[in-house]
């Protein structure tokens, strides 16, 4: 894992951004590899905590992160929870405006 990263500052990490004391099976794992730049593939059942795998390396790693879903309410509702939690997001659909789009491809 990146030297500058250890388990227990994702786990601070995973505690005041998200609440949540502990990870879930799996996920302390696969953030480790993002975050050493591993190509990982995951895959888990719904509620397994998919989400929290990309979102914890790119809050850690402050680099600029794109989800690519199929599901427009659950790029909304994801991006409302991080944004409740302090986090900076843009999304961009087929469920927006052109200029709302625009506007917020120009954030990053």
């Amino acid at each position: 894992m990146n030297e500058n990263v250890s388990a227990d500052d994702l786990k601070l990490t995973l505690k005041t951004t998200f609440g949540y004391l502990d990870f879930r099976k799996g996920q302390l794992e696969i953030i480790e590899r993002i975050l050493v730049n591993e190509n990982i593939l995951a895959v888990m059942p719904t509620g397994a905590g998919k989400s929290l795998c990309y979102q914890l390396p790119a809050i850690i790693s402050k680099r600029l992160t794109i989800v690519v879903s199929p599901l427009v309410s659950l790029i909304d509702d994801q991006a409302k929870g991080l944004k409740e939690n302090g986090i900076e997001v843009a999304r961009i659909h087929s469920g927006q405006t052109y200029e709302v789009n625009v506007e917020n491809w120009k954030l990053f």
